[in-house]
């Protein structure tokens, strides 16, 4: 025995955790987050496709009406029919008498068949599988 140790007797009034406690709470750990990851991931997902929807839903009623008014759609960045642009974008419609302009969030991706009515529009959030579409 050096300076009063011995490695035989724990020091009195040693605290901490053992070992035993430590892997007991790091199981109950992995297991919610077991149940926890997938739960939110799918909330995500959801909360992306509904976005995409009302996104599509937006711009389908927009190009509608700008259709109706004999407007003319232009966006920034410059929109084509049958091409894809991802958000952020602004789109206006030019028609005789004024101006409306609608967003189209960031992280969605849309396609407009074609600039005037009859068209389709679908949208799909980055990352997503399935298209929105609504017609105009």
């Amino acid at each position: 025995m050096i300076n009063g140790f011995n490695s035989r007797n724990p020091i009195r009034g040693q605290k901490g955790f053992t070992l035993v406690e430590v892997i007991v709470v790091a199981i109950i750990v992995a297991a919610l987050a077991a149940v926890a990851i997938p739960l939110y991931n799918s909330y995500v997902t959801t909360s992306r496709n509904n976005a995409a929807a009302n996104a599509a839903g937006s711009v389908a009623s927009f190009m509608g009406a700008c259709s109706n008014q004999t407007g003319v759609v232009t966006g920034a960045p410059a929109i084509t029919a049958g091409t894809a642009f991802t958000g952020p974008n602004v789109l206006t419609c030019t028609y005789t008498g004024g101006t409306t302009t609608i967003s189209v969030p960031a992280g969605i991706t849309v396609t407009i068949s074609a600039l005037t009515s009859p068209g389709q529009v679908s949208a799909i959030p980055v990352g997503g599988v399935t298209p929105q579409t609504y017609n105009f």
